[in-house]
């Protein structure tokens, strides 16, 4: 199994908005205290080691629709400090990771684990995003998603049974409803049953631009369809996640040691005296061969600005 994990969603779910946990040098460590012990707790269940993928900026999308994402604040200045601590910890303890500079890191886990499913690999998404899931799949290799928040897995049978559609209908879905995370406006005076209603005419004639032929039926003005079917099909467009990234992520045996001593010194420096306990426990999950990917661009960890 390959395990893909949002690096972004997985540090936010460890963030310490009060600023709690500080060591005794001002330092707050409670973001990567948090992440790496999740990272240990999947590795020991899963026998494998992640590979972690940050975020891009959403170039393509804010051209496509410029209020994209403008609703969220700028991160503060000890989320910054903490993710650059953690990316350099999971370097040090020999973690891929991967950050492609114009994309969301949920693009990036779409296109390795569609790529990989073909392949015949069964791969797990880590993240709480609910748009990694219309890439469950049940083969050729399996694509499930494990919501960290919610504790729960999603396979293909449980979405079908929790949503009643197929997940890559999820993005047509969405679409009508829309995603108030990502300031993606649903159809205006639509809610939950009428985009039912919508979402069932769409997939019967298998067409956003057949949308005018329930205008009689529940109502809606034909100019009114006309917008309706503009911003359904925006929203497409945006939701859809981009499976072409990578077309050929290769699975190699790499040489990606952990670097002992210096990861020994930053557990002493953060004062993480439980890991320090631990340190023959991580020694033995991080000190193996490893199934990790081989990226084109290099051999170890890539954080493209």
């Amino acid at each position: 199994m390959i395990i893909l994990i949002d690096g972004l969603y997985e540090s936010f779910r460890h963030a310490d908005p009060l600023n709690q946990l500080v060591n005794s040098k001002g330092k707050h460590t409670g973001l990567v205290y948090g992440f790496l012990r999740a990272l240990k707790v999947y590795i020991q269940q899963h026998l494998t080691i992640p590979l972690v993928i940050w975020d891009g900026d959403p170039i393509c999308r804010k051209q496509k629709f410029p209020a994209y994402k403008a609703n969220r604040k700028p991160f503060s200045t000890n989320f910054v400090t903490s993710i650059t601590e953690l990316q350099k910890l999971l370097s040090l303890l020999g973690v891929t990771q991967y950050r492609h500079p114009d994309w969301e890191a949920d693009d990036v886990l779409a296109s390795f684990a569609t790529t990989l499913s073909k392949k015949g690999e069964n791969v797990l998404i880590v993240s709480g995003d609910s748009d990694v899931q219309q890439l469950i799949r049940s083969k050729p290799g399996s694509i499930n998603v494990y919501d960290p928040e919610h504790k729960r897995y999603l396979n293909y049978e449980y979405f079908k049974k929790l949503r009643k559609f197929e997940p890559e209908d999820l993005v047509l879905f969405k679409s009508i409803m829309g995603d108030s995370s990502d300031n993606i406006p649903g159809v205006k005076g639509i809610g939950e049953v009428k985009a039912q209603i919508i979402f069932n005419y769409i997939k019967k004639y298998d067409s956003v631009n057949t949308l005018k032929l329930i205008k009689e039926k529940d109502r809606i003005e034909l100019k009114q369809a006309k917008k309706q079917t503009e911003d359904i099909q925006r929203n497409m467009d945006l939701i859809k996640l981009n499976t072409s990234l990578m077309t050929d992520p290769k699975l190699e045996e790499i040489c990606a040691q952990p670097n002992w001593k210096e990861l020994f010194d930053c557990f002493i420096d953060l004062e993480f005296k439980s890991f320090l306990k631990e340190i023959e426990s991580w020694w033995k999950i991080f000190n193996f061969p490893k199934n990790l990917f081989y990226l084109p661009q290099a051999s170890k960890v890539i954080l493209r600005k």
